[in-house]
């Protein structure tokens, strides 16, 4: 009978631990779209970073666009695709390059069919929520961890 009442008072852990992060990848999907194909777009979410991006291969696509937008160069889908095949990607063992890593010219290719640049700064800002709520979880897993080392 104790057993049960310690038991019930206890946290669930599990339940959110088997949950997918915070994430929205149709409006990841139509930023990176978006900048692809309107020359403008990229102005208009400047105050976002790689590392908002849920998805590495969109955290990749996004610091790209950024970049040639730094230069004055065009964010257009061969700009991007040009800039990622003349970079190695380091993170793996292969050394292919960043276009590879994300899926090739393909995987560009899909986001610029799927795109809406129309609202594209009010999906940077659902991609900040996200991001600030992932962090959030972060922030709460590392308590935990710390929680159960002083334990």
């Amino acid at each position: 009978m104790v057993a049960q009442i310690v038991n019930k008072n206890q946290p669930n852990f599990t339940s959110i631990f088997d949950k997918f992060p915070p994430q929205s990848m149709a409006a990841e999907e139509a930023i990176l779209g978006g900048i692809m194909l309107d020359p403008e777009a990229m102005g208009r979410v400047t105050f976002l970073s790689p590392e908002h991006f849920s998805l590495k291969p969109h955290q990749i696509i996004f610091d790209a666009c950024k970049q040639l937008h730094e230069k004055n160069l065009p964010t257009d889908l061969m700009h991007v695709a040009v800039w990622l095949s003349d970079r190695i990607d380091y993170t793996t063992q292969n050394k292919i390059t960043l276009l590879e890593s994300i899926g090739g010219q393909l995987m560009l290719a899909q986001l610029a069919e799927v795109t809406d640049a129309i609202n594209i700064d009010q999906y940077g800002y659902l991609i900040l929520k996200k991001y600030a709520l992932r962090c959030g979880i972060s922030v709460g897993y590392e308590i935990i961890r710390l929680a159960q080392e002083f334990n």
